[in-house]
């Protein structure tokens, strides 16, 4: 019996569980090429670059981005959970609060590992010869990150950045945190670098800058003599002596300075002039490795989205002005409150924003339209990630089998046999559609006809995706399979909740030789209504595609609420067709739950 090779260590890692397989193979980034699905467009049939905002698992997402965009993203901004122990939420603005994102680990800091490094990898690859990653992250997992994107990048392509973002508070025995780190690594030594600067403070200032001109401007006094020998700038200047080492400038240079007003001249020949630096000239103190300038966002700021652990604009300002170009590629595959995409946006830059979150995207959405961008659309991989989840988790044996029977005990329905049915609830028996197809009115018929055959008269049909044909009835329950039955903290933690399908009811008025629409009701037929609560409150936005063909959902008109204005308009304004035809008009309504209703109806235009 052969004894076993012992594995050579010849560097220095991070190792925890899960980063090697059984057979000692460090754990690889999955290599994928989904197609990416235009949910819906803002684009309006432009040519070139379109900025994207993607909903969908960001492992998926980026290893789908680096068959495209390999090398070529100039900077990666992350501010990925904390491994704080809780969860954060999201205010709908009406006093309620929705899951945000998860920040508690099952497997805690293994599992938290295991999640960054795969991700980490993929940053890599997408970032340019001149790209920069930006690591935003708790002092308490800070080290444990560090040392990943150190084996990643290299320990000499990375540094650290404090930013103090609250005031001094007491933790109980300990000092109080009021930091958190902001780890900085470069893809090579040749990455975009435009220093910053912060203004001096006004101590420095009134200490300093002690001269003034005539019209007020504020000087600091600079020497002029040269820092070495030079015999070819040894003159007399104005009368003045040369000094021992000659001028620091020419004559000629020196004659422009003086006719500049830029030279001082002393009060005898036997000094020397001295260069005159002028305060508003001045760059100002270059920043360092401590941020202690920039506050958390305000509750009542105009940018704050009622998002948890949104940062302010100004700290991506900072970010993205030195370490980007107008027109260079911006990405954050953890998007949130979409704060990178924003600022990104009103700097000029391209941007690719990623969030699994449905309330992530939501915000974002809707903050990228109040700003005045247009050119975005909003992607994700549909029915190709739930394929790719599927087979990860059930596996090559029997896939959709288990999958049904997973969906069926998220429900709380028990599986039985059938050909169009798999499970019983209650009085009800269930249909659990297919994970890479629209449930159709032909599958809906199918499922109620082998119901009435064993006696049965209310039937639920559970379904990811659903073809606009498919209208409400009152034998059939139409429930929404959530895109979070992927995601194994909310199963772990029973946050799944199936929504039936909302109803919408439009009113389509002539205007002239236009259209408009008015919305008159919204029934959510899962949720209980609140007390005082109006139908119209469930809406957080809806949105018109005047002239819908086929798939992508082009928003051409919005009403949505914010932060700040939570009004919301029921009806658009007119719409005028070019020419008389039957168009086909779809509406979008978004609950405040961030679950999506489409509504097709069709106009004749005269």
């Amino acid at each position: 019996m052969s004894e076993p090779v012992p594995h050579r260590i010849d560097r220095t890692e991070l190792v925890w569980p899960g980063k090697y397989d059984e057979q000692g193979a460090l754990l690889e980034p999955p290599r994928l090429n989904l197609p990416f699905q235009v949910l819906e467009s803002f684009a309006g049939g432009a040519a070139g670059w379109r900025n994207r905002l993607i909903w969908g698992e960001n492992l998926c997402v980026l290893a789908s981005l680096a068959g495209e965009l390999a090398g070529q993203v100039d900077l990666i901004y992350i501010d990925p959970p904390f491994l704080a122990g809780r969860d954060f939420t999201h205010s709908s603005g009406e006093g309620l609060r929705t899951q945000a994102y998860y920040d508690t680990w099952g497997g805690g800091r293994d599992a938290y590992l295991t999640m960054m490094w795969p991700r980490l990898l993929l940053a890599r690859e997408l970032l340019s010869e001149r790209g920069s990653l930006y690591f935003h992250i708790g002092p308490n997992v800070n080290h444990y990150v560090r040392a990943l994107l150190d084996e990643i990048f290299g320990a000499e392509r990375g540094t650290e950045i404090i930013w103090k973002r609250t005031t001094a508070h007491s933790d109980s025995n300990a000092y109080g945190t009021v930091h958190d780190k902001i780890l900085f690594y470069t893809r090579t030594a040749r990455a975009i670098w435009n220093e910053q600067f912060l203004p001096h403070d006004r101590k420095y200032v009134d200490g300093k800058y002690t001269g003034r001109d005539p019209d007020g401007r504020r000087y600091m006094l600079d020497n002029i003599t040269s820092p070495n020998p030079r015999p070819n700038m040894t003159y007399v200047w104005k009368g003045h002596a040369p000094p021992a080492m000659g001028w620091r400038y020419s004559q000629q240079k020196m004659a422009e300075l003086d006719a500049q007003g830029r030279l001082w001249y002393p009060d005898s020949k036997a000094k020397r002039p001295r260069l005159k630096r002028y305060l508003d000239e001045s760059r100002g103190v270059p920043l360092s490795s401590i941020w202690t300038d920039i506050r958390p966002i305000n509750s009542q700021a105009k940018e704050d989205t009622a998002y948890d652990t949104q940062k302010p604009e100004a700290l991506l300002e900072r970010i993205i002005a030195a370490s980007s170009e107008p027109g260079s590629l911006v990405l954050d595959f953890f998007c949130g409150a979409g704060t990178t995409l924003a600022v990104a946006d009103r700097l000029g830059r391209r941007w690719i924003g990623c969030d699994l979150g449905r309330q992530a995207v939501q915000t974002s959405r809707k903050r990228m339209l109040e700003s005045g961008a247009r050119q975005f659309e909003i992607l994700g991989l549909g029915s190709h990630e739930r394929k790719y989840w599927q087979a990860a988790t059930f596996g090559d044996c029997a896939p959709d089998t288990a999958y049904v029977g997973f969906i069926l005990d998220l429900y709380g329905a028990q599986a039985q046999e059938g050909r169009h049915l798999h499970g019983r609830k209650g009085q009800a028996l269930v249909r659990v559609a297919a994970i890479d197809s629209p449930v159709t009115n032909a599958q809906v018929e199918a499922a109620l006809a082998e119901a009435a055959e064993r006696g049965v008269q209310e039937v639920h049909i559970l379904g990811w995706d659903w073809d606009l044909s498919v209208r409400h009835r009152a034998d059939v329950r139409f429930l929404v399979i959530p895109r979070e039955v992927m995601q194994s903290r909310a199963v772990e933690r029973g946050d799944i909740r199936f929504f039936e399908l909302a109803h919408v009811q439009l009113e389509v008025i002539a205007s002239g030789t236009g259209v408009r629409l008015h919305l008159r009701d919204f029934v959510l037929p899962s949720v209980e209504p609140a007390t005082g609560w109006k139908w119209s409150d469930y809406i957080d936005g809806w949105a018109v595609d005047w002239d819908f063909r086929s798939d992508p959902f082009t928003s051409r008109w919005q009403a949505y609420r914010t932060r700040h204005n939570r009004e919301l308009k029921l009806e658009t304004p007119a719409y005028t067709y070019a020419a008389p035809a039957v168009h086909e008009i779809l509406v979008k309504v978004t609950d405040i739950f961030g679950n999506d209703t489409r509504h097709l109806v069709r106009w004749e235009s005269k």
